[in-house]
């Protein structure tokens, strides 16, 4: 419960105190990791002990804000970070097309992130809503990072 009286500080701190309380119970009993997506608390999530936090592309969001503000509050907290691409649309196709997710994916790798997930939901196929366009656009992601890493990334060698 919120005190409308209450500073944003005190806010904060009780947002993050009860997420410890939640997160520290996980990682004591066995959970090797902990992670969730957010729009922009992220500092606050690792503060939380969250292992990983998605930045989420969404949208016409800004990647680079996203990626500036979720990198730079995980390397505070020596933590991973990774991104989560969603929808880009409120109806079908949803997400965006391949050459975009592959661009996505690819800004992404560069800058750095450990991890990079697809939202693929609902299923509007049996794939949910990837296409034959987004797996196109992962081979060949995949095929770039594998067969000239260096070229691909950048960010990964320092």
């Amino acid at each position: 419960m919120i005190d409308n009286g209450a500073s944003y500080t005190q806010i904060g701190q009780n947002y993050v105190g009860n997420l410890s309380i939640i997160i520290n119970y996980y990682l004591v009993h066995g959970a090797p990791q902990i992670f969730t997506s957010d729009y922009g608390l992220y500092w606050f999530d690792y503060q939380s002990n969250y292992t990983t936090i998605f930045g989420e592309f969404v949208g016409n969001q800004s990647r680079e804000r996203i990626i500036a503000l979720d990198r730079g509050a995980a390397e505070s907290f020596n933590k991973g970070w990774g991104v989560i691409i969603n929808w880009k649309y409120n109806q079908a196709p949803y997400l965006e097309n391949g050459t975009e997710l592959y661009s996505d994916l690819t800004l992404a790798y560069d800058a750095g992130a450990n991890y990079a997930v697809v939202f693929s939901f609902p299923n509007t196929t049996s794939y949910g809503t990837l296409t034959d366009d987004h797996f196109v656009a992962l081979q060949t992601f995949w095929n770039n990072i594998h067969n000239n890493p260096a070229a691909s990334c950048p960010a990964k060698l320092k």
